[in-house]
């Protein structure tokens, strides 16, 4: 078991048709410190994906497909310098580099979250497409939102009236009135978050018209997302839910794992046109 990607050798490694990767995004964020993919840095740690394809090609074990996920941003213009040096690396392996952002609402998810996808195809001529679809399903009907049999998790996703609480009403969207939420992060009591919803003290959906910031006494007027669902908006199961209950996971890592997630659909998308390919 590798706890490590220092650790991983290729001499380690199984010959396998797809090899997914990426890097930590926290240095080409549009909210991060914007450090970029050199050396040294967290987006950095790409080059020891460089150095593990390198150790495959000596033993003639390159994957037929390669598979990176990053954030939007990985494509400015202060990022994409860095990114095209990695990229041109992989042409010199013999890939073909098919480049995609891929937004959540283009398969079937409420949600606007975009990622860039980079699909490489060793000894590959044409790009690679993927089926999209524009989402039909509001994001209430979608989330079944005002179920009676998750009025405990609603309520346990209203923060306290305070101040501070209240200061995020003005910064964040208001999803009663939207067909989709914003983008899922770690942490829904932050901002930016992918938004809030009126409600009343069972954490069902009001239109609180009169802004009236007491109508809850000491809970705020709004709810968060709750953390199931946060995952249902990453396109996991509702039942998924229960599971990591069941393992012992606490919501706020239920959270954290749902922003730090893929979108499931979007992989499925892309994994379907390579799986034609290779067959």
């Amino acid at each position: 078991m590798y706890s490590y990607i220092l650790d991983i050798k290729g001499v380690d490694l199984p010959r396998v048709d797809v090899l997914t990767y990426s890097f930590p995004c926290q240095d080409l964020s549009s909210i991060g410190n914007g450090a970029g993919l050199g050396v040294g840095t967290r987006s950095g740690l790409r080059w020891e994906v460089k150095r593990i394809l390198e150790e495959l090609q000596v033993l003639q074990k390159l994957p037929k497909f390669l598979l990176m996920e990053n954030v939007k941003n990985i494509l400015s213009a202060a990022h994409y310098e860095g990114w095209n040096e990695f990229a041109t690396f992989l042409e010199t392996l013999g890939y073909k580099n098919t480049m995609m952002n891929i937004n959540a609402l283009e398969v079937g998810i409420p949600q606007s979250r975009d990622r860039v996808f980079c699909v490489s195809e060793l000894n590959g001529k044409l790009n690679i497409a993927i089926e999209r679809k524009i989402s039909n399903c509001d994001i209430q009907d979608f989330l079944n939102i005002n179920c009676d049999e998750h009025i405990v998790e609603y309520k346990a996703s209203m923060p306290n009236h305070t101040p501070a609480r209240i200061a995020y009403i003005d910064k964040s969207k208001k999803l009663n009135d939207m067909s989709h939420c914003m983008t899922i992060t770690t942490k829904a009591d932050r901002s930016p978050n992918p938004g809030l919803l009126w409600c009343d003290s069972d954490g069902k959906l009001i239109n609180n018209e009169e802004r009236d910031w007491s109508v809850n006494g000491n809970k705020s007027p709004f709810r968060f997302l709750t953390p199931r669902e946060a995952l249902m908006l990453m396109g996991f199961d509702s039942s998924d839910y229960d599971l990591l209950i069941e393992a012992g996971l606490s919501n706020s890592q239920i959270y954290f794992l749902a922003g730090n997630s893929i979108v499931v659909p979007k992989l499925e998308a892309i994994f379907i046109q390579i799986l034609k390919i290779l067959k």
